[in-house]
């Protein structure tokens, strides 16, 4: 990503700005931005996320002039636009140029129904509007059935009876999104002589718009007869045949309901006894001929307030702003620990009845929109369930002061040895529970122990390198909590560890091209370790002349970093090596550098 310049009329720099997934926090994204010079005496710092440019209708923060960063949690499959200013004594410079971004959204998928020997196609719906490549994986899929890491098509033939449960997960480089769904494979059926159909693909086409006319399209191959079924199914509602077998590969289709449908084609040939083959797809009915506008935000309350017994009828309320057309509404419920649940789909219905079955904390979260495709806005809460029938007249619970994070044996071990984590909780009263995370270096954040009342876990390091560990620690207060975070490091098998490595004697740094060099010119920072024996990591930090030192590169196995120098000056450039996990560095080395105009 380029850096992004803007100077106001008296002078103040719109610093450049770059986002990075914020550790320990998978689906939250923390941007950065580098410094203003001294000479421009700013107070503080304006952040700014939106919708549509420069609304600030998502995030609107102001931070003192020593933070150059701000987090927030982007809505999966809505597109943000993030930018920051500097602020004086004389006023407020311009925005920087704005940065959109967003995460992955997979739509729900329905329950499958397949047949061994009966091979399928289907084609999970995902929106990221702002076109950053994505990966998919899956978990427990049928056997023979097999998943494409860059479109996401599950295709193959069934071979093995039984009901499936797969999970599908999609990414980005920021955050990430996963639906289950139930698969069952049946035995199936002979063909009874003729040819049977070997591929069938489906499309649609028409105006997206409630009551008009939506034509299916199934294409299939290898039946010299073939033979058409078509299925639709309303989010949250029951499978239905729209036109059963049929010679015909078409059908008009008319929805009756805004929202959105799965669709799926079966096809056979003639004297096959069941489908050969099955496809889906999904589309989105919008209320009206495309003239709506999207909702802009949504609020989640609900009454009685927390904490209250279980089995107490709660009542969620939605409420949309903005936007034309019919509000839709979709409520999640989480207990901490378990699996999201629907339990009221798309819906013009704002509020619902929810009774919590069991104590402990729950998470809330309702989706609004107003017919566009997508997840729309969204808002979430926190709720905790009781066992006693005091319900609200509790009001005890006190908030965890800190959490820490320790683990035995130490550091350095040889990959998979048994290393148990234990958080520490202090302070607070109410039911402690623990969340932990795990990150190889370079790697994705990983939950190793989603929230429990158990305060240890044990994990094994599957490769050699450097791992990020977090503990989340919280007593029913709802949120993340406290948290605090350790670094191991797991060495090749056969060595048993516990102090067999050794430091890092020296480490040189070097630069390409040499100074001086043009501001935006990419700078290719290097260092050179020497001596030790373990992993060695590298940390890289810049300090413009007058100004604060910035972290680049925090350590990482990775000898080089590019960097742009954002305006004219000199810089101070530093590396620190090591061939542990803790520390500073055992070595380091520092050079200097000149952007000119």
């Amino acid at each position: 990503m380029s850096p992004l310049h803007a100077l106001a009329a008296r002078g103040l720099l719109a610093a450049s700005m770059t986002l990075v997934p914020t550790l320990a926090l998978a689906q939250t994204v923390t941007a950065t931005w580098d410094f203003s010079p001294a000479s421009e005496a700013v107070v503080s710092y304006e952040a700014c996320v939106s919708t549509s440019s420069l609304a600030c209708d998502d995030v609107r923060w102001s931070m003192q002039s020593a933070q150059n960063w701000f987090s927030f949690t982007p809505t999966r499959g809505v597109l943000h636009l993030v930018t920051v200013r500097a602020v004086s004594s004389d006023g407020a410079g311009p925005y920087a140029p704005e940065i959109p971004i967003s995460t992955p959204r997979l739509s729900p998928i329905a329950d499958r129904l397949g047949a061994v020997g009966a091979a399928t196609t289907f084609d999970p719906h995902v929106t990221d509007p702002d076109g950053s490549g994505v990966s998919f994986t899956a978990v427990h899929l049928p056997p023979g059935i097999s998943i494409d890491g860059r479109s996401g098509r599950l295709s193959g033939t069934p071979t093995t009876t039984g009901t499936y449960r797969p999970t599908i997960t999609v990414a980005d480089a920021i955050g990430s999104d996963a639906q289950s769904f139930a698969w069952a494979i049946t035995a199936g059926g002979t063909s009874g002589g003729g040819s049977a159909m070997t591929y069938i693909d489906l499309s649609f086409s028409g105006t997206q718009a409630l009551g008009s006319a939506i034509v299916l399209s199934a294409t299939g191959q290898g039946a010299s007869t073939p033979m058409y079924r078509f299925w639709a199914q309303p989010w949250g509602g029951t499978w239905q045949i729209v036109q059963d077998w049929s010679a015909s590969s078409t059908f008009s289709w008319r929805p009756t309901v805004a929202g959105g449908y799965n669709l799926t084609a079966d096809g056979r040939g003639q004297a096959s006894g069941n489908a050969d083959v099955t496809t889906s797809r999904t589309i989105e009915i919008v209320a009206s001929g495309g003239d709506t506008s999207p909702m802009s935000s949504v609020s989640l309350s609900f009454s009685p307030t927390t904490p209250q017994a279980i089995g107490t009828a709660v009542t969620l309320v939605a409420r949309g702003q903005g936007g034309s057309g019919s509000g839709m509404y979709r409520f999640w419920v989480q207990p901490w620990g378990g699996q999201w649940q629907i339990v009221q789909d798309w819906s013009p219905t704002s509020t619902y009845t929810w009774r919590p079955s069991a104590a402990g904390g729950y998470n809330l979260t309702v989706y609004g929109r107003t017919g566009t495709t997508g997840g729309g806005v969204s808002d979430s809460r926190t709720f905790e369930a009781t066992a006693s029938s005091s319900g609200g007249t509790r009001g005890g619970t006190s908030p965890m002061t800190s959490v820490a994070l320790s683990f035995t044996p130490t550091t350095p071990q040889a990959t998979g040895t048994a290393v148990v984590l234990s958080a520490h909780a202090q302070g607070g009263t109410g039911t402690a529970i623990y969340r932990f995370w795990i990150q190889p270096w370079g790697g994705a954040w990983q939950i190793v122990q989603d929230w429990s009342a158990s305060a240890t876990v044990t994990w094994r390091p599957g490769f050699a390198g450097g791992y990020n560990l977090t503990v989340y620690g919280q007593n029913g207060t709802g949120g993340e909590g406290v948290s605090d975070s350790r670094t191991f490091e797991a060495i090749g098998s056969g060595t048993s560890g516990g102090g067999t490595r050794s430091p890092m004697t020296s480490v040189a740094l070097s630069f390409t091209p040499t100074t001086p060099q043009a501001v935006g010119t990419a700078i290719t920072l290097s260092a050179r370790g020497e001596g030790g024996s373990g992993t060695p990591t590298y940390c890289f930090w810049i300090q413009p002349w007058g100004g604060a030192w910035q972290i680049v590169q925090d350590f990482s196995p990775s000898a080089t970093v590019t960097w742009t120098p954002p305006y004219p000056g000199g810089y101070n450039l530093t590396v620190y090596g090591r061939t542990g996990t803790t520390g500073e560095g055992e070595a380091s080395d520092s050079r200097t550098f000149e952007a000119r105009h």
